[in-house]
């Protein structure tokens, strides 16, 4: 997928740079982040199997693992050509890796960050992300001493796959969890996968249904949307693991489904660059046209006010010209003063009106993209989506109209606008085509690998244990 990520870059590089040079904005998507590996985050209760999943995918013990809480870091895992450690204040520190946005969250959480090389092929096309476990503390007023919620937003915004784990003792019941679903995981519906794991535990039918279905009614009350997210039941098979009553195949089948996901997340990345693209562009568009706005208005002001002061500045100079008694050089004099005195002072109102257009600028936001609205006729459908973007952006605007001045905000070119609209309107959609049918593809040509697996996977669990009628599952009504 390297050559539409390409074309995207030349795209930035050719339409989008320039404007945003000129109108000083911000939120570029950068050259790390257009280039990097895919990045998966693994997020989860306590002991809900997140390490154990990291160190099934990878086939390597990379991560520790344990009933008791083993580690309370953001574990950052790459593929390196010899085993790695780097710590956070390292990790931050170097522009080239793409993490230095994290030093916000300060030194607290640095000291709960690392990045793992490892010489791993599973980890050659993606990147992991293990973070702690959430779990309620005793004490309600006590926190990790850094802005967790945060921190996982932050990544969030980044990853191309959220993996969410639950497990059958606590499933979804623990505070943090719904808190951090609510809040930091909020907008990313389209990356977030459920994962309910150690469904291989259950010795009855009727214990997996109550467990998945109290899952449910937790994730329901949390959520803004009435359709609930894919939830994946599946377990990680382990050698101390006590052989489950329950039939595996389609929980085997859940799991490798995942494992594809991941696998192809390179092709989710893609999608997810133009989707981050297609952001910045309506943004960037967006800011430009309301400070192009702003200057019409103070264009169109100064103007008026020097007309008007001209039209006095003439009256008051043919009366001195026609009234005065001087002689014809004095009169001269006094035509000019007459006329510069007029200019200045228009002038000097166009400058005071400029400042107390940019106070009520700052102070109006919604009136301000209303105008906008109204001056360019955008659909009701669209002007909703753009609005949720001003929302976002009109700070970002604000200051940069103070920094350009009023009488420095520059005119777009309107070669420039229609470029953006262009490629936003005609040209993404069909890069968006190529992704899902390669997406597609790839996912078509994994099917016969994964029933395969699943089939041997299945077969080998059954012979480990024969059926005993005495163990059969029960099924209460």
């Amino acid at each position: 997928m390297q050559d539409v990520i390409s074309e995207v870059q030349e795209f930035l590089a050719r339409s989008a740079d320039p404007l945003q040079k000129r109108f000083s904005f911000q939120g570029r998507p950068s050259e790390a982040a257009l280039r990097d590996s895919p990045l998966v985050l693994i997020l989860g209760n306590h002991s809900s199997g997140k390490s154990t999943f990291v160190n099934y995918y990878t086939q390597q013990s990379i991560q520790l693992t344990g009933m008791a809480p083993t580690d309370d870091d953001f574990t950052i895992l790459r593929h390196g050509g010899a085993e790695n450690e780097r710590s956070g204040s390292s990790l931050v520190s170097n522009p080239a890796l793409g993490f230095e946005g994290l030093t916000q969250f300060g030194p607290k959480f640095l000291s709960h960050l690392k990045m793992k090389s490892v010489p791993n092929p599973r980890l050659e096309k993606i990147t992991l992300v293990d973070t702690p476990g959430m779990i309620d503390s005793a004490d309600s007023e006590a926190n990790r001493g850094y802005d967790f919620k945060g921190v996982v937003r932050w990544f969030a915004e980044r990853a191309d796959l959220i993996m969410l784990f639950f497990d059958p003792e606590r499933p979804g019941t623990t505070a943090e969890t719904l808190e951090v679903y609510t809040s930091a995981l909020s907008d990313f519906d389209h990356k977030l996968q459920v994962v309910y794991n150690k469904v291989d535990q259950f010795q009855r039918l009727s214990d997996f249904a109550r467990c998945y279905g109290n899952l449910c009614w937790n994730l329901g009350k949390v959520m803004k949307t009435k359709d609930l997210p894919q939830i994946y039941p599946t377990f990680v098979p382990r050698p101390e693991s006590s052989p489950s009553a329950l039939p595996l195949t389609e929980f085997i089948e859940a799991r490798e489904l995942l494992i594809r996901k991941i696998e192809n997340t390179s092709l989710q990345r893609v999608d997810n660059v133009l989707t981050d693209v297609s952001i910045y562009v309506d943004r960037l568009k967006l800011h430009v046209e309301i400070l192009s706005h702003f200057r019409k208005w103070r264009k169109s002001m100064g103007r008026q006010l020097i007309i008007l002061g001209l039209i006095f500045g003439g009256g008051g100079a043919a009366w001195g010209w026609t009234m005065s008694g001087y002689e014809e050089a004095v009169r001269y004099m006094i035509v000019g003063v007459s006329l510069f005195t007029s200019i200045f002072i228009a002038t000097s109102l166009s400058n005071l009106f400029a400042r107390k257009k940019m106070q009520w600028f700052s102070q109006n936001l919604d009136e301000v993209f209303e105008q906008y609205s109204a001056s360019k006729s955008v659909p009701h459908e669209r002007s909703q989506h753009l609005q949720s973007q001003w929302a976002l952006i009109s700070s970002l605007t604000t200051r940069a109209l103070n920094e350009l001045g009023p009488n420095s905000v520059p005119k777009p070119k309107n070669r420039e606008i229609k470029a953006l609209e262009q490629w936003r309107v005609y040209r993404l959609p069909q890069l968006r085509r190529v992704v899902h049918q390669r997406e597609n593809e790839a996912l078509n040509e994994s099917v016969e690998e994964m029933i395969q697996i699943t089939a041997e996977e299945a077969d080998a669990l059954l012979g480990q244990s024969t059926p005993d009628p005495s163990h059969e599952p029960s099924v209460e009504v």
